[in-house]
């Protein structure tokens, strides 16, 4: 779906894309699925997708992975220091 320049053709073209994303959004709001979307033929299908579940996240892994980054990263910097301190013949 190529987008137009042309200043009618592109309000036509946004005016377009803007009544795609409210039929969409109606039918996610009736059924709590979005639908799927056809390509080829830029039109919206009937049967739904169901809707993407969130991950939810630990706080504990996110607190874990972060001390990870920074207690590798402080022993990154040390290696780095001694490996540049040392006296090269």
């Amino acid at each position: 779906m190529d987008v137009p320049l042309e200043g009618e053709a592109l309000t036509k073209w946004l005016n377009d894309r803007f009544v795609e994303k409210e039929e969409m959004l109606d039918v996610f709001y009736k059924t709590g699925k979005f639908p799927t979307w056809n390509k080829e033929t830029s039109e919206v299908k009937k049967e739904s997708l169901e809707v993407a579940r969130l991950i939810p996240m630990n706080n504990v892994y996110i607190i874990l992975g972060n001390i990870t980054y920074i207690v590798l990263l402080y022993l990154t910097w040390n290696f780095v220091k001694t490996i540049l301190s040392f006296p090269w013949v």
